[in-house]
């Protein structure tokens, strides 16, 4: 797992931390879009595995 992000980044508007803090931001958004999509991809292919089609009730 990754380290919290820190909660004192409203310092200063040109500082060092507000950068490193939206680096961090746009990276951990980037992992749990990742995260997510796997799982839903799992998803799919667990429902597909049981029901034999990828939406059941649909053609």
């Amino acid at each position: 797992m990754q380290e919290p992000l820190e909660t004192n980044y409203l310092i200063d508007q040109n500082s060092k931390k507000i950068k490193n803090y939206l680096r961090k931001y746009w990276k951990n958004a980037e992992i749990t879009n990742g995260r997510l999509a796997m799982i839903g991809f799992s998803a799919l292919i667990l429902n597909y595995g049981f029901f034999g089609s990828i939406i059941p009730g649909f053609i």
